[in-house]
């Protein structure tokens, strides 16, 4: 990933005075040009949402989901993504975080283009714009991470009950001595 420093934006600013810009507008076009350079090259999935429909969607989430740009803004209904399963749950907690709730970012599962399920990790935040209320959502695609957990727990289970059903006593100390099982 490429960094914007100190002199590509005095770079910036004056390859805007060439165009004969206002100082406030060389500071829209610097901020413009940064957030694009973000929000094209984040490694976190980035949408927009207004009026209940896609209005941008970064390259991250385009890939994440399987769905082109053009097919994601076009969708009627992004809720479609989710799996049916988790849609309360999403819907409840986008609520919450949306009302100002501290709330963790949560987990859910989505349907890919491809329809696979996959699981994703969203935070999402209202922004006004204009008379307009938009969501800014930020997705991870967390699949790899939930089979790791799903391991852990089936070999704890796994471990609790051959340790439970063994004839000979199985303890464990720790360093001090104190038994800790």
């Amino acid at each position: 990933m490429r960094y914007i420093g100190r002199s590509e934006e005095k770079f910036l600013a004056g390859e805007f005075q060439a165009q004969g810009l206002t100082t406030a507008e060389i500071r829209n076009k610097n901020v413009e040009k940064l957030f694009r350079v973000l929000f094209n090259n984040c490694p976190v999935g980035i949408y927009i949402i207004r009026d209940g429909k896609f209005q941008f969607v970064n390259p991250q989430f385009q890939r994440i989901t399987g769905y082109s740009r053009d097919e994601l803004l076009g969708l009627k209904n992004p809720m479609r993504l989710i799996h049916p399963k988790d849609k309360n749950m999403v819907r409840e907690m986008a609520a919450g975080m949306l009302r100002g709730e501290s709330l963790p970012p949560y987990e859910y599962r989505f349907i890919s283009k491809q329809g696979e399920i996959k699981w994703a990790m969203e935070a999402v935040a209202s922004i006004q714009n204009d008379s307009k209320r938009l969501f800014l959502g930020t997705f991870m695609e967390v699949t790899g991470l939930k089979q790791v957990e799903k391991e852990l727990q089936d070999r704890e289970e796994h471990f609790v009950i051959m340790a439970e059903n063994m004839l000979d006593m199985i303890s464990r100390a720790n360093a001090d001595g104190i038994l800790q099982y």
